[in-house]
């Protein structure tokens, strides 16, 4: 399975590198600074799972989804921001974001998270 990472904080990815790769020895960990790197890891790799922040530079969150739903890329996409009052829900339904996680994020929790989402990929 492989994972993606896109924040533009360098300490929050590479904890969660850390994290992920402690706890799982058969995920590959990508990571992006902003949406337009995770744009193009995600047309150069077929990524299952999408961890986007709300806000970055050069492209957001949102429309990093926006941009894969028109596409029909099959990763499934999460928000994991600090800014959870600004995020509009309708906007999120539209951009197929499927769960918003908040900073500070509980890493068991997402770990947690990660291997459902495993499991039901594998399951598929």
């Amino acid at each position: 399975m492989k994972i993606l990472f896109a924040d533009d904080e360098i300490g929050l990815l590479d904890l969660y590198v850390e994290e992920v790769n402690e706890a799982f020895s058969d995920v590959v960990v990508f990571t992006a600074r902003d949406g337009i790197e995770a744009y193009e890891i995600c047309k150069e790799n077929q990524i299952d799972l999408i961890f986007t922040d709300g806000r970055m530079p050069r492209m957001d969150g949102v429309e990093l989804a926006e941009r894969l739903k028109k596409e029909n890329y099959p990763a499934h996409i999460f928000m994991i921001t600090g800014h959870y009052r600004d995020v509009d829900q309708k906007m999120l339904q539209n951009s197929s974001i499927k769960k918003v996680f908040t900073k500070p994020i509980d890493y068991d929790e997402l770990l947690d998270f990660i291997y459902d989402q495993k499991e039901f990929i594998m399951a598929e």
